[in-house]
């Protein structure tokens, strides 16, 4: 450990056992884990299944995913584009570059994904800067109790980081959830060194940055960097000021945000997303994205999606700004004149529809709440106490998600730090730190990485026997050879929300569709329903109709576009 003017680890292998009995470090004698080689080895596993997730869902796009690659015209045309009341600027900015770097053309989902791995590295490179605040802070002095090993630490902490990322936040889709990650890891080892001995100037300053950066990648950090600025003034008298100076510099980095947004809007704004949140998840605004009813909420809806057809209900969507599809690019345009509203039977329900998804998250990272119970009972007294700041900040993330709404993206990394902070504030006897701590940290690592490798390295296996062609690259390829050029106007009937990625490649704004919870209900109607829903998408603007049913063909007069499920019909 530092100070002892020793090396704490073997430099030949991973795991080290005395001489002797081969089964004796378990039985009596410690367990010494190589920290370098730890180190070196989970990068490399972390790197390898992140480019294996980011291969296999190379095609893959969410709705989500293309409004975020509609911003990313903006890094081209203007920063004005890439101001949206409901996604925030940085993730697409650097979608936007690397498409400046790199143009991909139709494989621009392609190289969106890839541009994954390369924020994965980055939080991972953060993670690694906030482990060591928390391995430096509070340097123990001789005494019987001790801090958890290193190498033992690191095995649990490393295990931890990839459960969160592969396996919660995974790389899967174009969203910015794993670089808010990085950033809140890099702000929280900022803070760590200053509650333990650095309330510098460059501290602070270097706090504000990384908070005012963290609010462009994603809205909740404003609050989240404002709790992490409250930390900070323990010790008010020294930190007040600093502490002003660092929100001072947040403000006026978040501030390429919420000026344009409020300019946008019309009045101050710092982000409308916990308010169309609380509307959509609390108040129950309906029908899914074609909001006409508000709920519980107050108000109504002055710019909702016009009803052209009842039965099964179709909508037209006009928008003043070309976008793939209206209605996600810009929700807030189309909820104007709509409010959430507190009532207390919706705040108990969204509660628990959010308390049953943790305990599925929960269960997934049973290996990790198993060991850290483990350790808690065999360790000293005062664990909640050494690093209140960490495990605080994790229980805050999960309490402010839990009143809305959840998703196991937004708040894997919170459970992370809870874990994290009790762990680094464990105390133990020095025969239980030799024999019983390791033992316990490579269980963990075997009950996150058995898995997590194995489900990982099954998709990608399976996705490269398959190597079947890009159904979206297909619908463009095909769209752009009739003729069909960006910005043409159509109409969209699927049983689907995530098949948007035809559009997006086409350059296509899609204009009206069918409710996509009842597409089904279109191809099952009869030839006469079928035709007034197209001449409705006719009289909304559509020149063509992009259909793509359940199975694998579609009624009389619709063309196949390729070998796809997607076929074309002209209006």
């Amino acid at each position: 450990m530092p100070g002892t003017g020793k090396p704490v680890l073997a430099r030949q292998t991973i795991l080290e056992e005395p001489r002797g009995n081969g089964g004796a470090a378990f039985a009596g004698e410690s367990i010494r884990i190589n920290e370098g080689k730890v180190r070196l080895a989970f990068w490399i596993v972390g790197i390898v299944l992140a480019v294996m997730q980011a291969w296999t869902a190379r095609a893959i796009v969410t709705a989500d995913a293309i409004m975020y690659l509609d911003m990313s015209d903006g890094v081209a045309s203007g920063w004005q584009r890439l101001i949206n009341a409901i996604w925030s600027p940085l993730y697409p900015w650097l979608l936007g570059l690397a498409r400046m770097v790199m143009p991909g053309g139709f494989r621009e989902i392609a190289m969106a994904h890839y541009v994954n791995v390369i924020v994965f590295v980055f939080t991972f490179a953060c993670y690694e800067f906030f482990l060591k605040s928390l391995l430096d802070a509070a340097p123990e002095r001789d005494s019987p109790q001790a801090k958890m090993p290193r190498g033992a630490f690191l095995v649990m902490a490393y295990s931890i980081f990839l459960w969160s990322c592969i396996g919660q936040v995974t790389l899967k889709s174009l969203r910015p959830d794993m670089l808010m990650d990085g950033l809140l890891l890099l702000a929280a080892g900022i803070v760590v060194r200053i509650l333990y001995g650095a309330p510098t100037w460059p501290n602070f300053l270097g706090l504000g940055v990384v908070l005012g950066v963290a609010y462009l990648a994603k809205a909740p950090m404003l609050v989240i960097g404002m709790i992490l600025l409250a930390f900070t003034l323990v010790q008010w008298r020294q930190t007040l000021v600093k502490a002003v100076a660092a929100g001072v510099v947040l403000l006026a980095i978040g501030s390429l945000y919420y000026v344009p947004l409020s300019k946008q809007l019309g009045h101050f704004s710092l982000g409308e997303s916990s308010s169309y949140n609380y509307l959509f998840h609390v108040n129950h605004a309906s029908p899914s994205w074609y909001l006409n009813d508000v709920g519980s909420g107050k108000g109504k809806f002055l710019r909702a999606p016009a009803r052209i057809y009842n039965n099964p209900p179709a909508y037209e969507f006009h928008y003043p700004q070309v976008a793939t599809h209206p209605l996600r690019f810009d929700p807030v345009y189309w909820t104007l004149g709509a409010k959430p509203r507190f009532t207390l039977s919706g705040q108990v329900w969204a509660v628990l529809e959010n308390t049953e998804l943790y305990a599925e998250m929960l269960l997934t990272a049973g290996g990790i709440l198993a060991g850290v119970l483990l350790l808690w009972f065999v360790s000293a007294p005062g664990v909640a106490a050494r690093h209140w700041a960490v495990w605080t900040l994790g229980l805050l993330g999960v309490a402010m998600y839990a009143a809305v709404h959840v998703e196991e993206r937004y708040v894997g990394i919170f459970f992370s730090l809870v874990w994290l902070g009790l762990l680094a504030g464990m105390r133990f006897h020095q025969d239980l730190s030799r024999r019983i701590v390791p033992a316990v940290a490579l269980g963990v690592a075997f009950s996150v990485l058995l898995p997590i490798g194995g489900e990982t390295a099954y998709r990608f296996l399976e996705a490269f026997r398959s190597s079947r062609a890009d159904p979206d690259t297909q619908v463009a390829t095909e769209l752009k050879r009739m003729g069909v050029q960006p910005g043409t106007p159509v109409a969209r009937v699927s049983y689907m929300v995530t098949d948007l990625g035809w559009a997006r490649l086409s350059r296509s704004t899609i204009v009206a569709e069918v409710e996509y919870e009842r597409g089904d209900d279109f191809w099952e109607s009869g030839e006469k329903t079928q035709g007034e829903v197209l001449e409705a998408f006719s009289r909304a603007g559509a020149r063509y109709v992009i259909g793509h049913p359940r199975g694998a063909s579609a009624p009389p007069g619709w063309q196949r576009l390729g070998k796809t499920h997607f076929w074309i019909r002209p209006l």
